[in-house]
């Protein structure tokens, strides 16, 4: 963004500016821009970028932080399967019960014993797999509602469903107990399907024929609608599962009646044929009017059409609630990576500003816009790499390497300041060869202190440090040494911003000008400070007299120089 358009940015909000708004919403509101198909493969369904697709498969395997298992809502990634579990269980309930109940003459009718043993191998199952999800949510509530010794006595347990359940709803591993668990209900129908009665119709009473018929007809048609459920699993191993169900519901439906006969010797003998097998086929004697459509040989190809149909809408349903809950994904994966890139950003800026103006005075710049205050008691230090004229030379490259060389001596003077010791410096800028630092300016700081002069001591610490941090550079090179005068104050200053659009924070007032004027004048490798300064501070520091030396604006004044801590 230009300057201008940065500047036209700041303007007060006028009709034009609410047009421009409203035609910026029109290209947005684009219908193929709001119902665009998703990035994802056409057959597979799986998203073309690797990291969003392998995102999208671990979604239910993340908890929302800060929320109580209690205060999601059904959709949750993590609570979904839950509640689907629950419907397929009621859904395989209601199936075992019907098998059982529904068909008239159920009493003579004998179930085969492979109708119980997969009977008690799907309810085993459906529980075992409802009782994870439990104490899935047990565990997961908690463990966010414990504290202390609450959680370290129950690590244990709620330690193993959680990883019980990050292992059973990987991807391979969820599809595959998905496949499963769909599976169970059909299972179970076609344990109970028996072909004699399907296709008896000479051996068996047409209005129990056709009881059998329609009733496991409806049955097929229902277990098929099991597989519409769990949006955690792939689409495909729903509809996979779902066309080998419908499959073997077809084969068994379309098998002749010969194939069953000598299967099913065994289940005549519980079955009276007298008088029920021939009191509705007795020639003269008329049948329901119900029943007629059901006995015709058309029944079994009507039953095909209607189970291949259902099966039709079952694959078409799962592709399009896997298409929309992906799209609804990527909207919301491309919304947390842009919100993410903006409190990047945005973290990048504030550092950026922090940089330039410091972080205590940022809620009055941003509710004010203009920031100025009066502080007393502050300290002041100029240091100034005195001989720097001498080594530079534009001659070569330019004086660019001249300029690295100033970087990285100012770039080790602010590593200084990331020590806690030196929380009330702070830098106020640079020029040319001069570093200028200030403490004190920070009143919230400066009120945590225990003493009221800490801060004028961390600032003379530091001068101190800046001049042994130049030896050890110094000590690098080997053609050159640099030499550094110092300037100490203390007294007030005016802090303030100004500007518009290129902000400054700086300081004013006599105390700057003085301690500019303690540097110039000051001596290569010391640390000159005023009669005043050296009287406030010869608790902790040595001085050494110096003499009167002429200050611009001030005329003759009585300097010192610093000698040493005490209690070194």
């Amino acid at each position: 963004m230009s300057l201008d358009d940065k500047q036209a940015s700041l303007k007060p909000i006028g009709r034009s500016s609410d047009v421009q708004m409203l035609e910026a919403l029109k290209d947005l509101a684009r219908m193929e821009d709001v119902f665009a198909f998703p990035p994802i493969s056409r057959f597979t369904l799986s998203f073309h970028s690797r990291p969003v697709e392998l995102s999208y498969r671990n979604l239910g395997l993340r908890r929302p932080k800060g929320l109580a298992a209690k205060n999601l809502s059904w959709s949750t990634p993590r609570v979904a399967p839950f509640i689907n579990a629950v419907v397929e269980t009621i859904i395989l309930i209601l199936i075992l019960v019907t098998c059982l109940a529904t068909f008239p003459d159920s009493l003579r009718a004998a179930h085969s014993p492979m109708f119980y043993v997969v009977a008690v191998i799907a309810l085993f199952l459906q529980f075992l797999f409802l009782s994870l999800l439990i104490v899935d949510m047990i565990a997961w509530n908690s463990g966010q509602a414990g504290s202390g010794a609450s959680r370290t006595t129950g690590c244990n347990w709620r330690r193993c469903a959680m990883r019980t359940y990050m292992v059973c709803f990987r991807w391979p591993m969820r599809n595959t107990i998905g496949a499963i668990l769909l599976f169970l209900p059909s299972a179970v129908v076609l344990s109970n399907f028996t072909g004699a009665y399907f296709t008896g119709t000479r051996e068996y009473s047409h209005i129990f024929v056709a009881y059998y018929r329609i009733i496991f007809g409806l049955m097929f048609a229902f277990m098929l609608f099991n597989y519409t459920l769990f949006t955690t699993f792939s689409s495909w191993t729903k509809t996979l599962s779902a066309c080998v169900g419908c499959t073997i519901a077809i084969v068994l439906c379309l098998l002749p009646a010969k194939t069953y006969s000598s299967l099913h010797l065994a289940y005549d003998r519980y079955w009276q044929f007298e008088p029920i097998v021939h009191k509705y086929n007795q020639a003269g004697v008329a049948l329901p009017a119900w029943v007629v459509p059901v006995m015709e040989d058309s029944f079994r190809w009507e039953l095909l059409v209607v189970l291949s149909v259902t099966m039709g809408l079952i694959g078409a349903l799962n592709r399009e609630c896997d298409i929309s809950f992906r799209l609804s994904f990527h909207r919301d994966y491309e919304a947390l990576r842009a919100k993410q890139a903006i409190a990047h950003q945005k973290i990048q800026a504030d550092w950026l500003l922090e940089n330039i103006i410091p972080y205590y005075i940022m809620d009055d710049l941003r509710l004010h816009s203009k920031y100025s205050r009066h502080i007393d008691d502050a300290a002041v230090v100029f240091a100034c790499i005195s001989n720097f004229a001498e080594f530079y030379d534009e001659q070569y490259q330019g004086g660019q390497e001249m300029l690295r060389v100033l970087n990285e001596i100012f770039a080790d003077f602010e590593h200084q300041l990331a020590s806690v010791q030196y929380k009330d410096v702070e830098k106020i800028k640079s020029n040319g060869a001069c570093f200028m630092v200030a403490s004190g300016l920070n009143m919230t700081e400066r009120r945590r202190n225990r003493r009221p002069d800490t801060h004028l001591h961390a600032l003379m610490d530091f001068a101190l440090d800046l001049i042994h941090t130049l030896d050890d550079f110094n000590r690098q090179m080997f053609n050159f040494q640099f030499e550094m005068k110092v300037g100490y104050n203390i007294g007030e200053v005016t802090a303030g911003v100004i500007g518009t659009t290129k902000l400054l924070y700086d300081i004013w007032g006599d105390t700057v000008n003085v301690a500019s004027r303690m540097y110039s004048t000051g001596q290569k490798g010391r640390i000159q400070v005023t009669e005043a300064v050296a009287k406030r501070l010869e608790s902790r520091y040595v001085f050494e007299y110096r003499g009167e030396v002429f200050v611009k604006g001030k005329g003759d004044m009585k300097t010192y120089l610093l000698s040493h801590r005490r209690n070194d």
